[in-house]
């Protein structure tokens, strides 16, 4: 069974990954480097405006869902919720655009649909969550895969035929979203999940509560993967951070094969942890898993940069510099995940949470100081250093916790 839903789930994300890796040279071509840097810098901003739709909303599904909650109550508390947000999110940046505008170069319209389309984003995982707890990892698999098609065809469409550029893959999100966002709910209400008037207090008291008790860890891991844009931007030329951005984005390739085994396990995992089963295999995953990624991580050194020239384009050839080292730091990143789900399951939030505020405290010391003596090589290395800390420190409390709760040790 777990084989059969991670070959699912390993199916949608390898869409995800062809379709971006067949757009990008596209992208490239059609936008200039620094207009690949903004572009990255606006995709950093909706990011960041997920998370506080979000609220660690999603999470609390994943987490409820396995405790006998109704599934529609945790659905239509979680939308209320994000709606909620998003009008105090669009009233704070009215009010004080004029202060933002001095942190981030990004116009008032930008912002607004930026908000706009982390709300469609935060719908659209919460359907992908529905698909994952109910282990629902075709019908994940189809819709995963539809989205990244049909963002591929209105990204070309819109650059190649329209000749849009910048201004077109922003249009190619807002559209893609926007339609699958209404998809989402459609398919939400068809499957019973919109209950609005059976809402109970007691599920708005276990999402809010869980969800906030996330909101230091999410914004965490968005200052380790997407605040270093921000911070060059203020000390490179845009053309640079365009190379760093780039090299980031085809490293998540790999991130999204660690999602997909990761999504095929935590079903299990949460039912095995529910349930009180023996789980005193759990090294040979971590193992696993380490053995596979970190051979990747050195052939990413061998790529030579006139293959990144030849795909795409002669201005992104640097990216073969700094690549590798955002593969490592994927394959950190994916052995960090696994030990996050025992944290998760036990509610140990706060814990979580401190470790990645402290891990990315350290990245972002550590890239001040390492940016005017490295440039763009300050990001990978701050971030290396970073996430080694945050696996080592997630590492401990995972295994004290699976020890505490099931006297075995050497577990994780």
């Amino acid at each position: 069974m777990f084989l059969n839903h991670f070959k699912n789930y390993l199916t949608g994300n390898f869409v995800a990954i062809i379709v971006p890796f067949l757009v990008i040279p596209v992208v490239t071509r059609k936008l200039e480097v620094e207009e690949y840097a903004l572009f990255g810098l606006y995709i950093a901003l909706q990011k960041l405006l997920s998370i506080i739709v979000d609220l660690g909303g999603n999470s609390a599904i994943q987490r409820f869902y396995f405790s006998n909650e109704k599934a529609s109550n945790l659905v239509s508390v979680k939308i209320i919720l994000s709606l909620f947000i998003v009008s105090i999110a669009f009233i704070v940046i009215t009010a004080a655009y004029s202060s933002i505008a001095q942190v981030i170069n990004i116009e008032l319209n930008l912002i607004y649909l930026a908000l706009f389309c982390a709300f469609c984003s935060v719908l659209i995982e919460t359907r992908r969550t529905n698909f994952l707890v109910r282990e629902q990892s075709k019908q994940f698999s189809i819709f995963f895969s539809s989205e990244s098609i049909f963002s591929g065809i209105i990204i070309l469409i819109l650059l190649i035929i329209f000749d849009l550029s910048f201004i077109g893959r922003v249009l190619s999100e807002f559209i893609t979203l926007t339609l699958f966002m209404v998809i989402s709910l459609i398919l939400l209400w068809r499957d019973g999940l919109l209950h609005v008037a059976k809402i109970e207090i007691k599920t708005l008291k276990n999402i809010f509560s869980y969800g906030v008790s996330l909101i230091p860890h999410t914004l965490s891991i968005f200052c380790l993967s997407f605040l270093d844009r921000f911070i060059l931007s203020n000390y490179l030329e845009l053309a640079e951070v365009g190379i760093y951005i780039l090299a980031f984005q085809i490293a998540m390739i790999l991130g999204l094969f660690i999602d997909a085994l990761n999504r095929s396990y935590i079903p299990w995992l949460f039912k095995s942890l529910e349930n009180k089963k023996s789980i005193s295999f759990k090294s040979k995953h971590f193992s696993t898993l380490a053995v596979i990624l970190f051979p990747i991580a050195l052939v990413s050194f061998l790529i030579d940069g006139n293959l990144f020239a030849y795909i795409f384009g002669d201005q992104y050839s640097r990216v073969s510099e700094i690549f590798p080292y955002f593969v490592i730091a994927q394959c950190l990143s994916g052995l960090y995940i696994y030990q996050t789900n025992f944290l998760l399951f036990y509610r140990k939030n706060s814990i979580l949470s401190s470790i990645t505020i402290f891990a990315a405290i350290l990245h972002v010391f550590f890239l001040l100081i390492f940016v005017e003596k490295y440039g763009f090589y300050a990001a990978p290395y701050a971030l290396i250093i970073s996430m080694s800390i945050r696996l080592c420190l997630t590492y401990y409390f995972a295994a004290k916790l699976v020890n505490d709760n099931y006297g075995m040790k050497n577990v994780t």
